[in-house]
């Protein structure tokens, strides 16, 4: 393996990140996205609110994510009425999935529509 070369590097002017590959930006992520959000869970005990087959939309749960890289399947789907009663988006594949409260810190791609 080649590691690049020292003068590659240029300092971030962040004091916790050091030096980066000298092509990289520094910014704020929320200004590099398109969109940001969080999502929620309709209520389980409305049957109403998921699919029982693949018919539904794909509903992402922090298991669905947290040993992957991409996020192909989910095990359980909305039905439109779920979705709109947390009024949850659906994401486009490509979204970049990661985990804010249980399990902190996975990261995963999207790689179907899902909520």
């Amino acid at each position: 393996m080649t590691l690049p070369r020292y003068d590659e590097y240029r300092d971030s002017g962040v004091p916790w990140l050091g030096a980066l590959p000298s092509h990289w930006q520094v910014g704020r992520l929320k200004f590099l996205l398109s969109g940001m959000g969080s999502g929620g869970t309709p209520d389980t005990d409305q049957a109403d609110y998921w699919s029982d087959d693949d018919s539904g939309t794909p509903w992402v749960a922090i298991g669905d994510l947290s040993d992957r890289t991409h996020v192909r399947f989910t095990a359980k789907r909305l039905t439109s009425s779920g979705i709109e009663s947390k009024r949850l988006k659906v994401w486009p594949e490509g979204t970049l999935l990661f985990s804010m409260y249980a399990s902190l810190g996975h990261a995963a791609l999207l790689s179907v529509p899902a909520c």
